[in-house]
């Protein structure tokens, strides 16, 4: 068969249809062999779009008039346009140097949040508090554990701080230049931002303050999911209208063994507003790519019917058996995954990893459907050799 380029490789594959090999996804790259343990490659969370180390300038009462200057000029974006290419060409780096045949992207700078946050919350030691005093988030270490509250603590506050615009020019700077970049080289996915609702509710609240609203304020709760897809589905329609065509939503919505909320209360909240995401992408000939880290088994059924077309990562220590999957829903749902990041850490051997890949390759490659990638990303504990063996296993053992 002839050599696919990237896109038709993914485009493809999703289609169920068998391309030329199996392709090559990672959600990112941070193995600490390779990086070095730069913390500059790492992002630090914060608040939705913001980093602690951005939110501690910003914060500061001295940064006001450069802030006011920084949001004016994202009204131009043809200021930036220039940098985009240069900046898609280093962030894409490794991915292109390894095959890799899809990556995530941004459209731009998601216009949803008020200037108001710069003023309701401080950072101290990459630890970022409410007005009132709240710890939001706080990071333990450049590379340690991340322990996320939630920035909004009432309805009042998000009334506050959120104000979506989907029709601003800085939700979209990059999208051209970026697919202009990527063309030929690799297949982008843009991410949606709003677009799966639970996790960006977990984001905005934090887990007791979103359980304690879905109980008690059901109604803002459906108000607030209601503010996301309208902002979602505008998004949609300009990322369309710019030559995009494959979407993402990300939504983690179960632990090791379960999912984090009911199903029941998942399709009372949230299922209405995925649909009506999923067929307005659908509408404009796209597909939409779910990530949902855990064990969602009890939702795939509803997720397709959703209109899904594709679920990232079938973690194995979730229970997320993927070879189960394949003979259940791969007819209906492109599998992306599972190759453990314990397999790949420290502690997995090269030729253990080439082994699973071959497995893979064996069971859930026949028929398309199927991206291999880790069972997250390539995060900081991987080993960097283990990761090549990976892509490399995928390349000898992934073609049709």
């Amino acid at each position: 068969m002839k050599e696919m380029k990237p896109f038709e490789r993914v485009w493809t594959t999703l289609n169920h249809e068998e391309p030329d090999r199996v392709p090559i996804y990672e959600g990112s790259i941070e193995p600490h062999d390779l990086t070095q343990g730069q913390p500059a490659l790492y992002f630090q969370p914060g608040i939705l779009h913001y980093s602690t180390d951005i939110l501690s300038i910003l914060t500061k009462r001295w940064s006001i008039p450069g802030r006011k200057i920084a949001f004016k000029v994202l009204n131009f974006p043809q200021i930036i346009l220039p940098f985009i290419k240069p900046g898609f060409m280093m962030a894409s780096k490794w991915h292109r140097n390894f095959g890799i045949d899809l990556m995530g992207f941004a459209g731009g700078f998601p216009m949803n949040l008020s200037e108001k946050v710069f003023k309701d919350y401080k950072v101290k030691d990459r630890t970022v508090f409410h007005r009132n005093g709240e710890v939001v988030t706080k990071i333990s270490d450049n590379f340690g554990a991340v322990s996320r509250f939630g920035f909004l603590k009432s309805p009042e506050d998000y009334y506050r701080c959120m104000e979506f615009n989907p029709d601003h020019p800085a939700n979209y700077i990059l999208v051209r230049k970026g697919l202009e970049a990527a063309k030929g080289k690799i297949a982008l996915y843009f991410t949606v931002y709003g677009a799966a609702y639970f996790e960006t509710l977990c984001d905005m609240f934090g887990f007791k303050t979103l359980f304690r609203l879905l109980h008690r304020n059901k109604s803002f709760i459906k108000k607030v999911v209601k503010d996301l897809s309208d902002f979602a589905v505008a998004q949609v329609e300009h990322l369309a209208a710019r030559g995009v065509k494959l979407f993402y939503m990300s939504s983690d919505l179960g632990g090791n063994t379960r999912l984090m909320l009911s199903p029941r209360m998942w399709r009372d909240f949230f299922q209405a507003g995925v649909t009506r995401f999923c067929r307005k992408v659908h509408s404009y000939g796209g597909k939409v790519i779910m990530h949902s880290c855990g064990n969602s088994l009890d939702l795939i059924d509803t997720l397709i019917t959703c209109g899904i077309d594709a679920l990232h990562p079938w973690q194995p220590y979730a229970n997320m058996d993927i070879f189960q999957g394949k003979q259940k829903w791969g007819d209906k749902l492109t599998l992306i995954g599972n190759v453990s990041i314990e397999l790949l850490s420290q502690e997995g051997k090269t030729h253990e990893v080439v082994e699973y890949v071959k497995k893979l390759m064996k069971e859930v490659k026949p028929g398309g459907g199927y991206i291999l990638s880790s069972s997250h990303s390539l995060v900081p504990t991987v080993k960097w050799k283990n990761a090549v063996a990976m892509w490399w296993a995928a390349k000898k053992y992934g073609k049709y």
